[in-house]
């Protein structure tokens, strides 16, 4: 598949695989699961009658029940969420240190304000800047794809990538590393489409694109109303299955 990209200026992309990709695939899961593990704690203070505890703490799992939620959403309101949530960990650490006696508490206080308060607020703000809305460009930027097998990924859905790499694992053509690089990379691109001015997407699609069933019949279905509900992101130009070989080429080397 070729594939030609004319992005507004922003920050480099990082290869796959590196420390920072790896980051921002993990990130958007912790406040998930940090609000997994705070229900069991909450529990163990309600026992203890720990009433301003449990209200802290109840705060805290909202905030971040609500962060996890609206990422995965993709909704720009993610980045209140994500203030909130670091607030209250900022806060929930200096109480606890604040609070705690000299001795054991205090040196534990001080490692979970340390190594686990502080660092999960961090993440929340990293994941508030990422979800801040993006400066609206001078000139719309543009992408533009040429794709005779497959869809492009700006508009796969994450079963349809997930087939397709599974077919390329299944051929010794890729590792298990490699394909999951292959299924993450085109989900983090789509991003670029919660903009307030999303980039314009034209893609030149040979027939089969549309036809071929990639990961099953139930897959493919739910791929095609994905491209229905994203249809006023992008503008798509089919080559149909009458046209020569030539006059396909011909058709897809026009700018």
């Amino acid at each position: 598949m070729s594939l030609a990209v004319a992005l507004a200026p922003g920050r480099p992309v990082a290869p796959m695989g590196s420390p920072r990709v790896r980051f921002e695939r993990l990130s958007p899961r912790l406040p998930g699961l940090a609000a997994l593990v705070l229900l069991p704690w909450l529990a163990l203070l309600v026992a203890c009658g720990e009433t301003w505890w449990v209200v802290l703490d109840a705060l805290e799992f909202s905030t971040l029940s609500a962060t996890h939620i609206l990422l995965k959403r993709r909704t720009p309101a993610a980045r209140w969420t994500a203030c909130a949530a670091a607030l209250l960990l900022g806060a929930d650490a200096l109480a606890d240190v604040g609070t705690a006696a000299p001795g054991i508490a205090l040196a534990s206080a001080l490692i979970m304000a340390l190594c686990v308060e502080l660092p999960l607020a961090a993440v929340c703000l990293t994941l508030a800047r990422g979800a801040a809305p993006t400066p609206r460009p001078s000139v719309q930027a543009s992408t533009s794809h040429q794709s005779p097998l497959r869809l492009p990924g700006l508009l796969q859905t994450q079963a349809y990538a997930t087939a397709w790499e599974a077919g390329i694992l299944r051929r010794g053509s890729a590792t298990q590393a490699q394909a999951d690089e292959g299924v993450a990379f085109p989900l983090t691109r789509q991003q670029c489409l919660d903009r307030s001015q999303p980039p314009a997407i034209h893609a030149v699609l040979d027939e089969s694109c549309l036809l071929r069933p990639i990961g099953g019949s139930d897959v493919m279905i739910a791929q095609l109303h994905h491209l229905e509900s994203v249809a006023t992101s992008w503008t798509g130009i089919p080559t149909p299955f009458q046209r020569s070989a030539s006059t396909a080429i011909a058709f897809r080397s026009r700018p």
